[in-house]
């Protein structure tokens, strides 16, 4: 009977992994998503809403709601087991003089549960999938801005390709602090 335990025990265990190994990416829906992505924007408001959004909560995830309504702005979520657990929002910049041809990734959310788990690089990869299909002409590239404290988000960035813009990210952090915006970009 305990061997019997034991194996029940262990088959559960190792069935869960296969059961959270299968994420579904698809456009987000108001109805469906917004209140799992604002409960994410709650856990780390101080990397997804930087502090010009305004400065109560209130008015931030007004800012964030805004956004991820936005017809300008396109958002992927990420599920797991019928959950929302993950989000990236970008647009795609009308051309300019200035910029070029671009795509901004203006946020991307891990719930803190849902972390460590690979789904921030899958929905980056979705993300640039889909920019690079939904750009009527070629793109230059792909810009992102971060915090300089936000050191995982930067990890992956880099992991996917994208490099600093202006000078080293350490400078940026000693010249502003933690709170430095740093911008990235992927050349396409």
């Amino acid at each position: 009977m305990h061997f019997l335990k034991q194996s029940l025990a262990l088959l559960l265990f190792f069935s869960s992994f296969t059961l959270f190994s299968n994420p579904t990416i698809r456009p987000y829906s108001k109805d469906t998503d917004e209140t799992a992505l604002i409960a994410i924007f709650k856990e780390n408001p101080q990397y997804l809403l930087g502090e010009e959004w305004g400065k109560t909560e209130k008015e931030k995830l007004s800012m964030a709601k805004k956004y991820l309504a936005s017809e300008k702005y396109k958002t992927l979520v990420l599920e797991v087991n019928d959950v929302s657990v993950a989000f990236v929002n970008y647009c795609i910049c009308p051309p300019s003089f200035f910029s070029g041809k671009i795509a901004f990734l203006h946020l991307l959310g891990v719930s803190n549960k849902h972390r460590r788990n690979g789904y921030g690089l899958l929905l980056m990869e979705k993300a640039i999938e889909s920019i690079k299909k939904e750009g009527k002409e070629k793109l230059d590239y792909i810009m992102l801005a971060v915090k300089s404290s936000n050191k995982s988000a930067i990890a992956l960035y880099e992991k996917i390709g994208f490099k600093p813009m202006y000078g080293s990210p350490s400078l940026a952090t000693s010249l502003l602090g933690d709170s430095a915006p740093i911008m990235y970009k992927l050349v396409l």
